[in-house]
């Protein structure tokens, strides 16, 4: 049996919704009511780097859909938006993964090479939070053993809209 034939137009369908979830996930953030319950705000600040990572599958599915001289131009502006927002997969793999992390055995902790299995916890648990100014929302983890990484939403906004438009431009 042969696999169904896809359209880019089903991946260009994800990048639209992950692009929506994500405005709607960077807009709960930023208005989150005073005295909410701090494991609410959490959950939305998750789903925000879920929603990032989806962004990014989409585009990467697209990608893999494309005619060969549309996939250059897609890859490049993929590139060039991993390198503006370049915490925009660690996040989430350290949030998604706390427990390996906690053992010090995360991507970012040991990238390469065998993992220590049953060592003993020595470090807290990664810490989330969020940062408001008046000028921008910024996400930021503690990564135990290793350094606190950042996202700051409008710069990921912009780089997010400038890869969309490489992607209908090369489609176009």
């Amino acid at each position: 049996m042969e696999p169904p034939t896809v359209s880019v137009n089903v991946g260009m369908g994800q990048v639209v919704k992950w692009l929506y979830v994500l405005a709607v996930q960077r807009n709960r953030i930023e208005n989150f009511p005073d005295g909410a319950l701090i494991f609410q705000e959490e959950a939305d600040l998750h789903f925000l780097l879920v929603a990032l990572r989806n962004f990014v599958q989409a585009v990467r599915l697209v990608n893999r859909l494309a005619q060969p001289e549309q996939s250059a131009l897609i890859q490049q502006g993929l590139t060039d938006f991993l390198q503006a927002v370049p915490n925009a997969l660690n996040l989430r793999d350290v949030l998604e993964h706390f427990d390996v992390y906690l053992f010090g055995e995360g991507n970012l902790q040991a990238p390469r090479g065998p993992k220590k299995r049953g060592a003993t916890p020595a470090n807290p648990l990664p810490t989330l939070w969020v940062s408001r100014t008046a000028e921008s929302t910024s996400i930021s983890v503690a990564v135990p053993s290793f350094e606190t990484i950042t996202i700051v939403m409008e710069e990921a906004d912009a780089a997010a809209q400038r890869l969309v438009s490489v992607v209908d431009h090369a489609l176009d």
